[in-house]
């Protein structure tokens, strides 16, 4: 990471990286089943709604990291990207010979790993592949930054993911056709995400006046996670309730609560604490398993078949799904942290884990 560690970054890479795991397991998609009723469609939709926030968190904390910093191309060119094009291959080499080992083909494999579709959860690996591309434009872009840059960001991100697609859904449930809007019309620094939110994570962390937080940065900010994840919720159970869940609006506010959710972890981790050994400890931990991280969510979905069987088995087959997901999202995270830590003990997986 370079410099000084900062607690609040290293605990959203863990809180990212849990939620990667809830994601793919079954807790994420309960929410359309008939058995569970109403109230619990809605409550499934909101926990959902949360965790689907794990991939802007990345790309957040990436900008936070990275989009400040002063060093030359080269540095992003000859050893960033080549280093991140490494691990993509290695993820991309060991999902293969884990699912294909007897059965392998070296074509297959090139075709696979060019195409990106060795495992869909990898996509995040060519995506931040993309931003690392971007990465010197984006630092010249954004050191003149301004708060009326981030609004003007902001209000087009919610024109083109809140009130579009609410409208639609508005205008389908009356009968009427969608709004017409050109499709021609994009503002990619608003839309594309690889974009977005690093911007974003650079204006959070290093423009807004954190000298003046209080209070009030709190609470707004649990207002707006609050209300964010209540709209997707509402509007994804009127929709399966009307004709079937699709799970479309439940990303609509996705953006307002990462943003909030970092604002408000960094709030907290910047207020004057007491010291102590509980703090020491707390902060011990963070760094120690936030580095871990990455590998958790390359492995993860590669190694499910294997690793949850064996963590949920004793459980049996009539233990809640809710109560199976939750046990395996926690101590999977743990057995994949401790896998990660010992790889990153090779010497030729130590630099790019």
């Amino acid at each position: 990471m370079g410099g000084k560690r900062k607690g609040h970054l290293d605990f959203l890479r863990i809180l990212a990286a849990f939620l990667v795991m809830v994601h793919h397991s079954e807790l994420a998609e309960l929410y359309h089943t008939a058995a569970v009723g109403l109230g619990g469609s809605f409550v499934l939709c909101c926990i959902t709604c949360l965790v689907v926030i794990n991939v802007p968190l990345f790309f957040l904390i990436s900008g936070a990291l990275l989009l400040g910093r002063d060093e030359p191309g080269r540095v992003v060119y000859g050893r960033r990207i080549p280093r991140f094009l490494l691990l993509t291959f290695f993820a991309s080499s060991f999902t293969y010979l884990f699912r294909c080992y007897s059965d392998f083909h070296v074509k297959n494999f090139f075709w696979g790993f060019f195409a990106g579709d060795m495992d869909v959860t990898h996509w995040y690996l060519y995506a931040y592949l993309g931003f690392l591309v971007c990465l010197p434009f984006l630092r010249r872009a954004v050191r003149g930054m301004t708060h009326t840059d981030a609004a003007v960001l902001i209000g087009l991100r919610f024109l083109f993911g809140s009130l579009l697609p609410g409208i639609g859904y508005i205008t389908n449930y009356k009968g009427y056709p969608n709004l017409p809007f050109s499709d021609a019309f994009s503002v990619p620094l608003a839309t594309v995400d690889i974009l977005f939110y690093p911007i974003m994570g650079y204006y959070l962390e290093e423009k807004l006046p954190w000298e003046k937080a209080d209070w009030k940065w709190a609470a707004f900010s649990l207002t707006v996670i609050a209300g964010g994840i209540f709209a997707s919720a509402a509007v994804t159970c009127h929709e399966g309730l009307r004709t079937a869940f699709s799970g479309s609006y439940l990303r609509l506010f996705v953006y307002a609560t990462a943003m909030a959710v970092f604002v408000l972890t960094k709030y907290l981790f910047t207020r004057p604490h007491c010291g102590g050994t509980f703090r020491r400890g707390f902060e011990a931990v963070l760094r120690t398993l936030s580095p871990l991280m990455l590998g958790v969510y390359i492995l993860e979905p590669v190694l499910r078949p294997v690793v949850k069987p064996l963590l949920i088995g004793w459980m049996g087959q009539s233990a809640s799904p809710v109560a199976t997901s939750l046990w395996y999202c926690v101590f999977g995270t743990a057995v994949y942290s401790g896998i990660t830590w010992a790889l990153k003990k090779v010497p030729g997986l130590r630099k790019i884990l």
